[in-house]
């Protein structure tokens, strides 16, 4: 559907050119045209298209499947630990960059540019983040944390390949849905906060426009939540819980 209204999109468009140029008769009607036209024939494409939700590791199995890649080496591995415990999008962390980073306040400060809503978002770094960040690899002349074995970045099917090679089917995305449903229904953090760490836009634009916090603090309390959480597993034989490490024996 989406494919089907891009090509009525630039039919439309390429009427509208020809006619404006005088290619074609100014009384012709346009019949690719969706105002006042295909929109009393065709069903809206918001309507019509039914929306797919990213496949997602439920939140109770995140600290299991962290345990597994604390067990493996490799840039795709911390790539991925790094996304899951900071709740990014895949695309944030493989464009991040050391000049983003300000390690000494624990703080991943994503331009504008590189988020999807167009706003700076500043991410709060766990001291698991932290640590992890000190074991990173770096390339004199390469700004970007993780760093490809053929290009200066890793590419971009580095993290999916490596949750697959855990047996897994879900998609990276979906920790993202996961952090949503644990710091719903394990914490007392308000929707606000959660949205936020999500960097979502939340309220009218007029009510973004007025708010002057982005309640950094608390978000950084709900991000060593889920880093505590989501690197801490029980150990059945005992009943105890053991605090999973970067590198450390499992």
């Amino acid at each position: 559907m989406v494919t089907a209204d891009r090509t009525r999109n630039r039919i439309d468009n390429v009427l509208s050119w020809c006619t404006a140029r005088g290619h074609r008769p100014k009384d012709l009607p346009n019949p690719a045209a969706w105002s006042g036209n295909l929109e009393h024939v065709l069903a809206s494409p918001s309507k019509a298209v039914r929306k797919v939700h990213h496949a997602a590791v439920p939140f109770i199995e995140v600290p299991g499947l962290m345990a597994e890649l604390v067990r493996r080496e490799g840039v795709g591995v911390k790539a991925l630990v790094f996304t899951i415990m900071t709740a990014a999008r895949a695309g944030e962390t493989l464009g991040a960059t050391w000049s983003e980073i300000d390690v000494d306040n624990a703080v991943w400060t994503i331009p504008a540019t590189r988020m999807k809503g167009r706003r700076e978002h500043r991410v709060p770094l766990p001291p698991q983040v932290v640590e992890l960040l000190s074991s990173l690899y770096r390339e004199d002349g390469n700004e970007y944390l993780f760093i490809g074995a053929r290009n200066q970045r890793l590419g971009e099917m580095a993290m999916y390949a490596t949750l697959h090679r855990l047996g897994r089917s879900e998609t990276v995305h979906g920790f993202r849905s996961a952090f949503s449903d644990w710091a719903h229904e394990r914490t007392s953090a308000s929707n606000h906060v959660i949205e936020l760490s999500l960097a979502h836009n939340i309220g009218s634009e007029v009510e973004r426009s007025y708010r002057r916090t982005d309640l950094f603090e608390r978000r950084r309390k709900l991000m060593e939540q889920w880093a505590t959480f989501v690197t801490t597993v029980p150990k059945a034989e005992s009943g105890k819980v053991v605090a999973l490490r970067q590198g450390a024996p499992t």
